[in-house]
């Protein structure tokens, strides 16, 4: 009987662990390719997020002055939707652990929790970026088939304010646009130092 009530005395202190709460998915990550020697894709990034914020759209870039790794981490872990600016280099596989093809290919394996938005700023599509891996995810992941934004008038970048506003009625048109809103509207980013060396990923805001 002893026996017995000290059993049920530990079952009782058992108790199964409480699982950690995911984080909200409830913003907008910004993914592109881009380094110091390159800064027309970073800029223009920072501009259609500033345009988004304004639609009242809450989004994240990473902040190349942190540790981008853990920036990195944050803003996949907690996006509802992912837009990649697609130049001709994205997705491409480097060494460095937090790059394009890493983050295209979370977004693909995780597809029931973040809705990927390709934004197309190259003449070719699917990308074709240096090196087999990276271009046998695209055309997988971002295939012919696969709706996009067209990101491109002519030869250059669609103005920001328009891609903002294509971006945030595809959001809509998914029925999500109440997960990623940001009231009041954010109007401020976080921006890398020009002199920093950049990562093949994502920049700045939140």
């Amino acid at each position: 009987m002893a026996e017995d009530y000290a059993s049920f005395q530990d079952a009782e202190c058992v108790s199964d662990p409480v699982p950690e709460e995911a984080p909200p998915r409830n913003h907008v990550l910004l993914s592109g390719r881009f380094n110091t020697d390159n800064n027309k894709i970073k800029n223009y990034m920072e501009k259609v997020g500033r345009e988004l914020n304004e639609l009242g759209v809450s989004t994240f870039l990473v902040n190349t002055k942190r540790d981008f790794g853990a920036e990195t981490v944050r803003g996949l872990g907690g996006a509802r939707c992912m837009v990649a600016f697609c130049n001709s280099s994205y997705g491409e596989k480097t060494s460095d652990t937090y790059e394009t093809y890493c983050e295209l290919k979370h977004a693909y394996e995780n597809k029931h929790d973040i809705d990927l938005i390709p934004v197309q700023l190259c003449p070719t599509w699917p990308p074709q970026p240096k090196g087999d891996e990276g271009k046998h995810l695209c055309n997988f992941v971002l295939g012919s088939s696969k709706v996009r934004i067209k990101g491109i008038e002519g030869d250059k970048y669609k103005p920001a304010h328009k891609l903002a506003a294509d971006i945030r009625d595809h959001i809509e048109g998914l029925g999500v646009l109440d997960q990623v809103r940001c009231t009041p509207p954010l109007t401020t980013v976080h921006e890398s130092d020009g002199g920093e060396a950049t990562r093949d990923g994502y920049l700045a805001a939140y």
